[in-house]
């Protein structure tokens, strides 16, 4: 049996559930793409992957992607700030201490941590899933960046025989990101 808190609606620990999905989605993303970038370099890779953090997986991808596809350098350059904005929301909305809100459609997040300023938030259960939902968005952003710049270099990385997604509809994916459009389908009206 799970124990849910008792003073956040079922819609709260939705979006929670969903923000942890997604932020778990966005780092396999990332170390993955480091992996096949440096694909021609196997123990290299290996090395950085078991002894770099989050952080630094962010930094270097960023440049890797910069060196290997600066024609795309705006859209490398708009998706990094998301990237290290959305993690930080991640690590708010996962790590701080959850409570009941005066405003009955929010609940209030607070850090506790010892010799640190104290802080406080509130959030909507829709506030939270929007991100998980750019969670999910930057995953797919680096998935196009990657795959785009992946084949402008000789590689040993070759993907299968079978390609699930065509260069077009990645190109598609980045040119809605770099218009500020959303690379999600809005959901169908229910049929109820």
């Amino acid at each position: 049996m799970v124990d849910k808190l008792p003073f956040l609606p079922d819609e709260h620990h939705y979006a929670i559930a969903a923000v942890a999905a997604r932020a778990a989605q966005l780092e396999a993303t990332i170390e993955t793409s480091i992996s096949i970038l440096l694909a021609a370099t196997e123990k290299t890779s290996a090395f950085i992957l078991k002894n770099m953090n989050g952080d630094k997986y962010v930094g270097l991808l960023k440049q890797m992607l910069l060196d290997l596809s600066p024609a795309r350098e705006d859209i490398i350059n708009k998706a990094f700030p998301r990237i290290a904005a959305a993690r930080t929301e991640r690590n708010e909305i996962l790590h701080w201490l959850w409570g009941k809100s005066e405003k009955p459609s929010a609940a209030k997040y607070t850090s506790l941590r010892p010799h640190r300023e104290q802080q406080e938030r509130s959030k909507t259960a829709a506030e939270i899933q929007a991100v998980a939902d750019e969670l999910l968005e930057l995953s797919l952003v680096i998935s196009a960046l990657v795959t785009l710049s992946a084949k402008l270099r000789p590689s040993p990385y070759t993907p299968g025989p079978t390609v699930l997604v065509a260069d077009s509809t990645w190109q598609q994916m980045l040119d809605l990101f770099q218009s500020g459009q959303s690379l999600r389908r809005p959901p169908a009206p229910s049929q109820t």
